[in-house]
Parts: C-alpha cells; sequence; structure tokens
C-alpha cells in the first residue's frame, strides 16, 4: 500500500506537468482499447471503473487499430471500453497515453486535424521515462516490455513498416 501511494503520488505529480492540451476533439476514432498500468487504473473511480484488460493484448489491439486506421480501413478492433457518445467518460482520470495523444509533432503522436504541438519531443520522451519508471515501482514495467515485443512482432508479421 506504501509503494502504491508513492506511484499515485508520482503519477499525479507527472500528469500535473503535462501542459493543457488545445485538442479540438476530433479524434475519438482513434481511442482503441486502451492499456494502463496498475496505478493508472487506480487513479479511475471505482464507480467509473471497467475490468482491466490485459495489458499485452491491449497494446497488440491498439496497433491493429492504429494500422487499419492508416490505412483507411474498416476499423474491426475494439474501441475503448471508455468511450462513450464519442468522447471519454474518464477524461479527468485518463492514462498516459491518452493524455499525450496528438500533443506533440512526432509521427506516432501527430494529430492529423491540426491540433497545436503542446510539447515538445524532448518533453514527451522525458514523460514517457518518467511513466516508465513509475510502472517499474507498480510492477508492470514486464508487461510494458512484453508489450513492446508483442507489437514489434505484429508489425513484423503483417510485413510492413510501421504507419509513417
Amino acid at each position: 500500500m506504501v509503494m502504491s501511494n508513492v506511484c499515485l503520488s508520482l503519477l499525479r505529480q507527472l500528469y500535473a506537468s503535462i501542459p493543457a492540451s488545445k485538442c479540438k476533439g476530433l479524434c475519438a476514432y482513434s481511442c482503441g482499447q486502451m492499456y494502463m498500468t496498475p496505478t493508472e487504473y487506480e487513479l479511475i473511480p471505482e464507480h467509473l471503473r471497467h475490468p482491466q484488460q490485459d495489458y499485452v493484448e491491449c497494446a497488440v489491439s491498439m496497433a491493429k487499430h492504429e494500422r487499419q486506421h492508416h490505412l483507411k480501413q474498416q476499423v474491426t478492433e475494439p474501441a475503448c471500453v471508455y468511450l462513450k457518445e464519442g468522447k471519454c467518460s474518464i477524461y479527468e482520470y485518463r492514462p498516459l497515453v491518452c493524455r499525450v495523444w496528438g500533443s506533440n509533432n512526432m509521427s506516432i503522436n501527430k494529430c492529423e486535424h491540426g491540433c497545436e504541438e503542446t510539447i515538445s519531443d524532448e518533453q514527451y520522451f522525458s514523460l514517457m521515462m518518467s511513466w516508465m519508471e513509475i510502472s517499474v515501482l507498480d510492477g508492470s514495467f514486464g508487461s510494458i516490455i512484453e508489450s513492446s515485443e508483442k507489437v514489434k512482432e505484429f508489425w513484423q508479421n503483417e510485413h510492413c513498416k510501421h504507419p509513417d
């Protein structure tokens, strides 16, 4: 419980360091199965929580979702369970992956609707490193590494490069 409180405190500090986005709210199509660390899940009030999804499965599903969208195919991967009528039902509690989506001009995060960049690539990598440090503390780092390998395997099996 002490470690959990430390992780929650660190995550709240991390979230507070992210500049407000200048989002136009046009990207709900990109909300696929969402993966989050146990600490991120813990931040969501119990009455709003869905059962936590397997991190690795969600990461692979997101890669498939991203590929289908990039190729302008019919997206068949499930949408985020927190997406309700085109809006995020846990916006205030959303995990880091959602908070930084479209926030910089790196190809993987670049907003295709013209939303303004709010963080630099350096800030993005710093945020991700801090998030990974928290994931080591909350015990989810192994899942992050495993999911990275599975996503890499997906792209290799698709005989294609990552879109972009």
